[in-house]
């Protein structure tokens, strides 16, 4: 691939990335204000959140390191396994702390869903420098080769796993709101939905988007139920 083609289609996918930003990052606050119809979401509940996901993002850093080490085929397959009990693990205690009742919850999941897509949308940004500056990179062409299904249909897929994963994030914190003890049961929901997720999106990333909206929609209508 020449050097003009490879710039080009960074280019498109730079600006299909700054349209998706703030759409990603208004999904969650939709969210949370069809939940609890507030119109403004609890500041120190979503910034709890964010710091929640942020410890539980590093917790995994062990297990990626090991896995590393051991088998680095492995090593996403490992991290999508543990995140449910890393992630609700961590929840448990942040509304523990929060003393938190259904809203308080909810508004943490925004904050936590917010985190982390933020996450990967710097990532993104970032990764699309490098290739700039080094095009040659193996992991910069992989880069400007799935650049090239760049639309503005990755923009409105990326809202909606960024409403599922927060319908998902919200019904996990209730379930853990409702009973403590749930916890369990919601790291293992949260851990299968990364797996599936992650194998369908091999096939078809529709099918993985629409799998997350609706194990997210089922998961949180369970908890606004008990």
């Amino acid at each position: 691939m020449d050097a003009a083609t490879a710039q080009t289609r960074l280019r498109r996918l730079t600006k299909q990335l700054a349209w998706m930003t703030p759409c990603v990052l208004a999904a969650p606050y939709a969210i949370g204000y069809l939940l609890t119809a507030h119109l403004t979401v609890n500041a120190f509940a979503a910034a709890a959140g964010g710091i929640g996901w942020m410890v539980a993002f590093l917790a995994r850093a062990p297990v990626s390191l090991m896995m590393k080490a051991l088998n680095p085929a492995c090593t996403h397959v490992a991290l999508n396994a543990v995140s449910g009990p890393l992630e609700e693990s961590t929840r448990l205690m942040l509304l523990l702390m929060l003393k938190a009742g259904r809203d308080i919850a909810i508004e943490s999941a925004v904050g936590w869903s917010t985190v982390e897509v933020l996450y990967y949308l710097i990532a993104g940004f970032v990764a699309i420098r490098r290739a700039r500056a080094n095009p040659e990179d193996p992991g910069s062409r992989q880069l400007i080769a799935a650049a090239a299904g760049a639309s503005g249909a990755g923009v409105i897929w990326a809202v909606v796993e960024r409403t599922g994963a927060t319908l998902a994030h919200a019904g996990f914190a209730l379930l853990i709101v409702f009973n403590p003890a749930f916890a369990l049961l919601a790291a293992c929901l949260h851990s299968t939905l990364d797996l599936c997720a992650v194998a369908l999106a091999r096939k078809s990333r529709v099918a993985a988007e629409l799998f997350i909206v609706v194990f997210g929609g089922a998961v949180v209508a369970t908890g606004l139920q008990l």
